[in-house]
């Protein structure tokens, strides 16, 4: 058979020097080739580069021919993906310490994750990612109480904050707390509609007034603090609402 004709007929192989024999459209041998144990060009599944015959097994190999299923090389066989969503880092097991291993043995369902997803604060019993609704990032479960997330999961609390944006709320809270203490502008009537000697009450028309307008308690702050499920008690007390 000419190498141009072979070359037409097996597209997907390589072809340098003379054919030795070609047996029933199979194998294409090749003799510059067969020395250093080289019969086949395929492609790794995990790694996607070309491997010769000799690195895979040849059962995998009669397998791929005939139903197309994966084909992955004896180099990658030790290697596994990490389990972290939309991941492809490969985890070799030098990279991957001893008891990591033994653990993922005896937990068959437990997750295998890289570097980079451990920072994201993913974990090997959860891998999945969750929004925060402050910082609207994508982290693991290791940055949000446990309770807010198993509350999420039942579908019993819609908003989750990590604990970045809870700490930085609290800090916030205590400012605004200690500063509101300093204000005079603080309901006195505790009425739906503020009486006319309440503080809260506007002077003129088209003027807002809320607890801490009188320069402790920004709009923005006040628009933060109403927002809160559920308001801070000081604040609701402060306003008329308690």
């Amino acid at each position: 058979m000419p190498l141009s004709v072979a070359t037409q007929i097996y597209p997907t192989f390589q072809h340098t020097g003379k054919f030795k024999h070609v047996t029933s459209g199979m194998w294409i041998i090749i003799k510059q080739c067969k020395i250093a144990n080289v019969r086949m060009t395929a492609t790794t599944a995990d790694l996607e580069k070309k491997r010769g015959a000799g690195k895979f097994n040849k059962y995998a190999r009669w397998n791929q021919s005939r139903r197309n299923s994966e084909l992955i090389c004896d180099d990658c066989i030790d290697k596994k993906r990490c389990d972290g969503p939309k991941c492809a880092a490969i985890l070799n097991k030098s990279a991957v310490s001893a008891g990591e291993w033994k653990y993922i043995q005896k937990h068959p369902d437990s997750y295998l994750l890289c570097s980079n997803c451990r920072a994201k604060g993913l974990s090997k019993k959860d891998n999945k990612l969750y929004q925060c609704t402050n910082c609207k990032e994508m982290l693991g479960c290791k940055y949000f109480d446990g309770q807010q997330l198993y509350n999420t999961k039942r579908s019993h609390q819609t908003k989750v904050e990590c604990k970045t944006c809870t700490d930085g709320i609290a800090t916030r809270l205590k400012h605004l707390e200690a500063a509101l203490k300093k204000s005079k502008r603080r309901c006195t009537c505790y009425q739906l509609l503020h009486a006319a000697k309440c503080p809260l009450s506007p002077c003129y028309f088209g003027e807002r007034r809320w607890a801490g307008s009188d320069g402790y308690v920004t709009l923005e702050d006040s628009q933060f603090l109403n927002s809160r499920t559920p308001q801070p008690k000081w604040w609701k007390k402060a306003n008329g609402r308690e």
